[in-house]
């Protein structure tokens, strides 16, 4: 029971560590707002979906800083929506709709937590859809591309996930 205890507060803290940290980086970009909004909205569907999970905290540190840097550079580097950005967005909502959810090896979700999973997540993907239309109607142009680039994220560590899952099964 105390190992349980242990993994879940050095699992906040990490996630808190995390956060934090692009916090920072954003005021650097100058982008706090969005990307609060851009968390929330990966975070959502992350939770649900599963992915790809790094072994270790330090792997998964390095690479959501780099992912978010990426992330932020592209958006300050592109003024319009371009047609691939909605494009890859719409393939990643198609997979991320049809998969809902994967059992990472690691994890070992029951039958019932899968469904629920799969469920919550093709329900929170529409949600989030509608939010990007929404703000594309609105001509909040930046928003709708933070808010793609957490489904094309999500959609990339779905795909990841299940290679990972495929080798190990292999």
């Amino acid at each position: 029971e105390f190992d349980i205890y242990t993994y879940a507060t050095s699992s906040i803290i990490e996630t808190l560590f995390s956060l934090i940290s692009i916090l920072v980086i954003s005021i650097f970009f100058k982008n706090t707002s969005y990307t609060i909004i851009f968390l929330i909205y990966f975070a959502l569907l992350r939770h649900h979906l599963n992915g790809y999970h790094c072994d270790t905290f330090s792997k998964c540190y390095v690479l959501s800083i780099i992912a978010y840097i990426c992330i932020s550079v592209i958006c300050n580097k592109l003024y319009f929506i371009s047609s691939i950005v909605i494009f890859i967005t719409l393939l990643s909502s198609i997979h991320i709709f049809w998969v809902g959810c994967i059992n990472d090896v690691n994890i070992s979700l029951s039958s019932i937590e899968i469904h629920t999973s799969c469920k919550c997540t093709r329900v929170i993907l529409i949600l989030e859809l509608i939010g990007i239309l929404l703000a594309s109607i609105l001509s909040c142009k930046q928003l709708v591309l933070y808010l793609c680039l957490s489904i094309i994220l999500c959609g990339l560590l779905l795909c990841l996930g299940q290679l990972k899952n495929y080798n190990k099964e292999i």
